[in-house]
């Protein structure tokens, strides 16, 4: 059988079954743990507008944009 390369960000991980399965057990003690404490999950959205990550550049730090996926709608 043929491997496939695809091409992944170098800033993503790839991980093993094992892998999510140990992440999803700690995710799931620090829920419970954090449930005793009364803190509540904040789900951030997926996307932002690029027009955020520019705004937010200050101090001479600039926001490089060519490492950022983009996605682009062309209906506007």
């Amino acid at each position: 059988m043929e491997k496939i390369n695809y091409l992944l960000p170098e800033e993503s991980a790839e991980m093993t079954l094992n892998q999510v399965k140990s992440l999803r057990q700690i995710e799931g003690r620090l829920r419970k743990l954090f449930g005793l404490k009364n803190y509540q999950e904040v789900m951030p959205p997926s996307f932002e507008y690029t027009q955020l990550y520019t705004a937010l550049e200050s101090n001479g730090k600039t926001f490089n944009q060519e490492k950022m996926f983009q996605f682009i709608n062309h209906e506007g």
